[in-house]
């Protein structure tokens, strides 16, 4: 009884120091490109990991969900076909070896990592945080219209150089769209209304 009343007395608690997670200061925005499905059973754990993702750093990130060849057949009574050969393209030069969900973020190859493409889950949100954390090279402002009656949108876009950028610069136009209500199968189960975001 003795030694255990010196060893209780004899221990001092040291408290642990938590830093503080904060929004990276700066203009940059990292894009996030989803490889997902909706036969794929994992892929809503993907879907809200993004969503988490957007929420730690609002207005710093910006996504799409690829629906490629991989697990990605509508269901029986799904309202849409969220497949285009867009989606099939890009799926097929980002898709990791292992299968989805997966996201490439900046198309970064991270250290430790064998593709752009990262099936860990649990890891996006830190290699946003990474990228947040890189300097910005440049800046990109982006204007848009829409004609309701002819169903025509106009995109102007301007690119300026922070620094220099060697090599060749290419420049892409996704759209999306988001609150579509379509069924998404989730592990042992298959979700009726799910909400997809973000869709290419």
């Amino acid at each position: 009884i003795l030694c255990a009343f010196l060893m209780l007395i004899a221990c001092e608690e040291q408290p642990i120091t938590i830093p503080e997670m904060g929004i990276p200061i700066t203009d940059k925005v990292v894009l996030i490109e989803e490889l997902t499905g909706v036969s794929c059973p994992n892929c809503p754990r993907g879907v809200a990991a993004v969503e988490a993702i957007y929420a730690l750093y609002p207005g710093k990130v910006v996504s799409y969900g690829i629906h490629g060849a991989l697990q990605s057949s509508p269901k029986s009574n799904s309202k849409y076909d969220f497949r285009n050969q867009d989606a099939f393209d890009l799926e097929e030069s980002l898709k990791p070896f292992f299968g989805k969900p997966a996201a490439a973020i900046n198309r970064t190859l991270f250290e430790g990592q064998l593709f752009v493409s990262s099936t860990s889950v649990d890891q996006w949100a830190s290699f946003v945080e990474q990228e947040l954390n890189e300097p910005q090279v440049a800046n990109i402002a982006i204007e848009t219209t829409y004609d309701e009656d002819t169903r025509t949108t106009t995109i102007n876009i301007g690119v300026g150089a922070i620094v220099e950028i060697p090599g060749a610069v290419n420049l892409h136009v996704s759209i999306t769209e988001s609150h579509l209500i379509d069924p998404q199968d989730d592990v042992n189960t298959t979700i009726q209304d799910f909400e997809h975001n973000h869709v290419l």
